[in-house]
């Protein structure tokens, strides 16, 4: 039997968590975008950001070397896994070991 670590998430690491499970499979690319558009909306409708991560123009749309910490910080704790799909670009998906419920 596994011993179950609880681990205290951020706002952003939740927000992560919440897209990636919603998606089931999402890139990387993606997942940027979502997390963006989340936070320029929070910032405009609510009036504050979920978090201080910034974001700049990149290739593919915003970009943010928060986020991609907070990434690499969720899949080494297993919560996410991630994929490298024909060595251009990564999915994220829910780590079935951290999300299976307990008896």
């Amino acid at each position: 039997m596994s011993e179950r670590v609880k681990v205290e998430l951020e706002p952003l690491d939740e927000l992560i968590v919440y897209i990636v499970v919603g998606a089931k499979s999402v890139s990387r690319t993606k997942l940027m975008k979502l997390v963006y558009l989340v936070e320029r909306e929070c910032k405009n409708r609510l009036g504050y950001r979920l978090s201080d991560a910034e974001f700049v123009l990149y290739f593919y749309g915003p970009f943010s070397f928060e986020v991609q910490r907070r990434l690499e910080r969720l899949v080494e704790l297993g919560i996410l896994s991630e994929k490298c799909v024909e060595d251009r670009y990564y999915i994220y998906e829910p780590s079935l070991s951290a999300f299976t419920v307990a008896s």
